[in-house]
């Protein structure tokens, strides 16, 4: 039994993944604590810089990949979608030396204040092998290669944890050099591991297409990941350095559980991809609510249970004593966004990337001008979050929404928010959205139990679908 269980390609994967997330987690710990607050915000402002760079990848990627999958039956073309995609990598990849230059001018106000120095423009270089892991990454998962998937995202780790436990008085620019270290061995072993195809040629056609389909992926994705970073890009103007650090602090914290589970989201969205692009309407639907009713609320438990620790994890943690309002806003925000998987999914996959640009981009603009009114009436950094809960909210009813109208099914108000946020899920979230609120510690088990009571059934099938597919993971075809 442990002998199948060991060579379940499901288990090998995820059992990598949460390895890598407990090592994380440790790492992160021991560097904020041995940062403190105000250093720690500076090294969030270079992962802020860097992730800037991660999503200004004008939707090439993603596109690639939806192609890929669409043409899986034909190698030829495959071929020269990958040669067409590295092409377009590489000219995305000078806006790295355009930020630098501009650096170098005097331009970045706020990271010349940070005396940042030679770190930026190494951050820059990470910036521009991570263009090219981003799309290998993607090419990989449509061939299949986790070894490759699981390196790129299990290594980093590694490297920050040598700068952390080597380095006390040099540690911020050893972390920096560590990043860069990840980004450059990442790169060599896509590179050199085969699963790359560079026989193809550059197709000024595939070349079109791609760019049309990634361009709203891309305003999708960004407008998407703009959300949270618009926040902490907020937080770091107008509150000072300790708060920025403190805001990082609680939301890496409060995120945490979500990336987790987002390793399991990473192994089936290429079979989604698949499942949705089916003309049949009735097995789409019927996958949306097998993912909804097993994904989302096994996510929302999970949430609510890990929440019961942060008020621990604290106590180990005193110079972040203050940011547990902050970390429980967090994942409940988080929860929010949970609620549009399924859905969102659906729509990339019958190529309705201008609805998704849209939804995003309503979003962002929502998130934005809200953190600048909670900035305006001077309140504190926590509060910050309510804005992107609302916005990650919007987006989750409004993915619902044009899914269902897709799908044919009722578009009512009342049908559609029941469908994105069910009382099942709205109940446990009210309960803990109010305790966040008054911040009572040793009532946070409260809305786990009310989840648990209002769930059983829910639970039971979670449990069924688990079983199911570590006996036969080629139910995901990984």
């Amino acid at each position: 039994m442990l002998r199948k269980l060991f060579k379940n390609k499901i288990v090998l994967y995820m059992s990598t993944r949460y390895i890598t997330y407990i090592l994380t987690f440790i790492v992160n710990m021991l560097l904020a604590s041995k940062l403190g607050p105000a250093n720690y915000g500076i090294w969030s402002f270079l992962m802020l810089v860097f992730w800037y760079f991660n999503i200004f990848d004008f939707g090439v990627p993603s596109a690639i990949q939806i192609m890929l999958v669409q043409n899986k039956t034909n190698v030829s073309r495959m071929s020269d979608i990958e040669k067409t995609g590295n092409v377009l990598i590489s000219l995305l990849a000078l806006v790295c030396f355009i930020v630098a230059i501009y650096y170098c001018v005097g331009g970045i106000k706020k990271a010349h204040d940070l005396n940042l120095g030679w770190m930026f423009y190494v951050i820059c270089v990470c910036g521009l092998f991570n263009y090219f892991c981003i799309l290998y990454d993607k090419i990989y998962r449509v061939k299949n290669r986790l070894f490759e998937l699981a390196f790129k995202q299990t290594s980093v780790v590694f490297f920050l944890a040598v700068a952390v436990f080597c380095l006390n008085n040099r540690l911020l620019e050893g972390l920096v050099i560590s990043y860069l270290a990840w980004c450059l061995s990442s790169f060599f072993v896509f590179y050199f591991r085969g699963g790359l195809d560079f026989s193809g040629r550059y197709d000024k056609v595939i070349s079109k297409e791609v760019l049309k389909k990634g361009f709203f992926l891309f305003v999708f994705h960004s407008g998407f990941s703009f959300i949270i970073i618009i926040t902490k890009t907020i937080v770091s103007a107008y509150y000072s350095l300790e708060e920025f650090g403190l805001f990082s602090f609680a939301y890496y914290l409060g995120h945490v559980v979500y990336s987790c589970l987002l390793a399991f989201s990473t192994i089936v969205i290429t079979k989604l991809l698949d499942r949705f692009h089916s003309p049949d309407k009735n097995i789409v639907i019927s996958t949306i609510y097998i993912v909804r009713e097993n994904y989302v609320k096994l996510f929302h438990g999970i949430i609510y249970l890990s929440m019961v620790s942060f008020p621990i994890i604290l106590y180990f943690m005193p110079k972040y004593s203050s940011t547990l309002p902050c970390m429980l806003l967090c994942s409940l925000m988080m929860l929010c966004y949970t609620n549009s998987f399924g859905y969102s999914t659906y729509l990339m996959a019958v190529n309705k990337e201008k609805k998704l640009a849209f939804i995003s981009v309503s979003s962002l603009m929502i998130n934005l001008v809200l953190g600048l009114l909670i900035v305006h009436i001077h309140a504190k950094y926590d509060y910050i979050v309510f804005g992107t809960m609302i916005a990650y909210l919007n987006f989750a009813v409004m993915c619902t929404y044009y899914g269902r109208k897709e799908l044919n099914l009722p578009t009512s108000l009342y049908d559609v928010f029941t469908d994105c946020f069910p009382l099942s899920l709205l109940i446990p979230f009210s309960v803990a959205f109010l305790i966040a609120l008054i911040n009572i510690q040793w009532v946070l088990i409260i809305p786990f139990f009310i989840f648990v009571i209002i769930n059983v059934k829910s639970i039971k099938s979670i449990f069924f679908t688990t079983k199911k597919l570590l006996n036969n993971p080629k139910l995901i075809d990984i």
